[in-house]
């Protein structure tokens, strides 16, 4: 039975050119085909793809199903391309240089000093002044910053929506395949708190002074709150959360208030404004890792380059 584009009379290799050229899939799913075509294996392909196994399974099969027909014919327990993939492979190649040599060339293009650079993170505490250095440091460059939380951010780096994340604790394997992750910085973590607070009477605290504590902090997937919830479980402490708020300023004027405690990134801490009615105090057992992630996948160009070199030298300069 026939389906889809080829229930017609016109030549099949002219129907799939047509089809590659008009169809919605996403480009870079016929590149796993074309990578599943070479190496006519699946463990294999989803191996050099960086990809799980059962996402380039998927693909294939949403391939076949929107060209009403089958590209690889099954022999035992392997795979086989046939003649319908054949000529599907032969294109997409073709398709696949053509876009290939237009991105190079937009590349070298973009690799001017007025690349912008796409950045999203998932705190508003630490490195918030990256965009305004960095377009110091190389005039004519910009970043355009955006807060997301966590299951958004890895969305946008796995749909390529943005260059880079900065996010603490960094992406995992089990969270994204697609996705590097590369440690710039372990930061540490301070508690802050009315002056008048009986843990102020102390040099330094620990994670087990949060249990039962008054605690006012950022939202569910925020990097502060992340590290929070994960550190507490790990530790069997239990705070109170008696407010979430986006807003820091917000925070640190109920923190004024005595409605609360607050637990802000070191860095972010120190840059504060002295406040007479506000105590710091450093957690004495417990930092975080702040990662710089991008898509494996990423056209990485020399603009890409220079961003990550000027993040990773930017946070050594706050060690």
């Amino acid at each position: 039975m026939t389906r889809g584009i080829w229930n017609n009379n016109q030549p099949v290799m002219d129907r799939v050119q047509g089809w590659i050229r008009r169809t919605s899939m996403e480009l870079r799913d016929l590149r796993y085909f074309c990578k599943v075509a070479e190496t006519q294996h699946i463990s294999k392909a989803a191996k050099e793809l960086g990809v799980a196994q059962p996402y380039i399974t998927r693909v294939i099969h949403q391939l076949e199903d929107e060209l009403g027909c089958e590209l690889f014919d099954h022999v035992g327990r392997s795979i086989q391309l046939n003649d319908f993939g054949r000529i599907l492979q032969q294109h997409a190649l073709a398709a696949l240089r053509e876009l290939d040599a237009a991105v190079s060339e937009l590349g070298a293009r973009m690799d001017d000093p007025g690349r912008d650079i796409e950045l999203i993170t998932g705190s508003s505490a630490y490195c918030s002044d990256i965009p305004l250095r960095y377009s110091e440091a190389f005039p004519g460059s910009n970043v355009d910053r955006r807060y997301m939380g966590r299951k958004d951010m890895i969305r946008a780096l796995e749909n390529e929506e943005a260059d880079f994340c900065i996010c603490s604790p960094p992406v995992s394997e089990e969270e994204s395949s697609q996705i590097i992750s590369r440690v710039v910085h372990v930061e540490g973590a301070c508690l802050l708190m009315p002056t008048d607070h009986p843990l102020a009477a102390k040099d330094s605290v620990t994670i087990h002074d949060l249990e039962g504590l008054a605690l006012i902090t950022t939202l569910k997937g925020s990097d502060t709150r992340n590290n929070i919830d994960i550190l507490c479980e790990a530790n069997g402490v239990r705070p109170s959360i008696v407010y979430e708020s986006i807003d820091n300023n917000l925070i640190l004027r109920m923190v004024e208030e005595g409605k609360g405690c607050t637990v802000f990134a070191k860095n972010y801490s120190m840059m504060l404004p002295k406040n007479d009615r506000i105590a710091i105090r450093d957690f004495s057992d417990q930092s975080g890792d702040i990662a710089l992630c991008h898509n494996r996948n990423m056209q990485y160009t020399n603009a890409h380059k220079r961003f990550e070199l000027f993040v990773v030298n930017y946070f050594a300069a706050l060690e």
